[in-house]
């Protein structure tokens, strides 16, 4: 529906993508759409956001290693991490798929509103033609993906939650 080709959009999406990467280039240049200054400080704006968000979940999967061996070697037995972490994770599928789903159009920008202190993200198809390759359903699909995986994120630890206090349950 942009008007350009499945190619083209393949392409730009990729070199934005690789943008975003905790190892990428440092500056955005897309091969077949010119881009605003504030087009530019927005997705540098947004590559700040996902390389924390990278970092959150490297550090955090560490921790989460270290601390299992760490209680492996102390034959420690409390596990009431791993249910907290569940029940976390369910809240949060339950704030943001709750405000998806009582207005997505809110929750979108409410999101922006909470993440960036300017109204860059609103893009002109003129001056910013990427936009017309990441229309609103895609950001809506983006939103569902999250949701998805902060529940499997809830599943699994809920899971291990069971199956380490199942084993010295007597």
């Amino acid at each position: 529906s942009s008007g350009y080709s499945a190619q083209v959009c393949r392409e730009n999406y990729d070199v934005l993508i690789d943008y975003n990467l905790l190892v990428s280039p440092d500056k955005l240049d897309f091969p077949d759409f010119p881009m605003s200054r504030q087009g530019e400080i927005h997705f540098e704006e947004v590559k700040r956001i996902f390389v924390g968000a990278q970092w959150i979940a490297l550090i955090g999967f560490g921790a989460f290693v270290l601390r299992i061996l760490w209680q492996r070697r102390r034959k420690d037995r409390d596990f009431r991490w791993l249910a907290m972490s569940s029940w976390v994770c369910l809240a949060l599928v339950g704030l943001v798929g709750g405000g998806v789903l009582l207005s997505w159009e809110k929750a979108f920008v409410l999101m922006h509103q909470i993440l960036f202190r300017n109204d860059y993200w609103i893009f002109n198809p003129v001056t910013d033609p990427v936009i017309t390759i990441l229309p609103d359903a895609f950001f809506f699909h983006c939103a569902a993906a999250i949701i998805l995986f902060l529940l499997l994120g809830c599943i699994i630890t809920g899971a291990l939650y069971r199956i380490a206090t199942r084993k010295y349950v007597s």
